[in-house]
């Protein structure tokens, strides 16, 4: 597919998509909640995992209305 083709082109250049960069950070962050167990922890940790879920929606908006320029 178009994605695949380029994110190889990115890789073999170096460049890390910040779509990749976001998940990775989402993955790490649902570590981080699933280890909390207060409330008020939880809560701030919750937000964050929101705030990175929406910028890496945005990202692959971005990705996607580019390609489709």
């Amino acid at each position: 597919s178009g994605d695949a083709v380029g994110f190889r082109i990115m890789a073999e250049a170096g460049v890390l998509p910040e779509e990749i960069g976001l998940k990775k950070q989402i993955a790490r962050q649902r570590e981080v909640l699933a280890g909390l167990t207060g409330p008020e922890a939880q809560k701030t940790a919750m937000a964050e995992l929101a705030r990175l879920e929406m910028r890496h929606a945005m990202a692959q908006e971005a990705r996607r209305a580019f390609l489709r320029d």
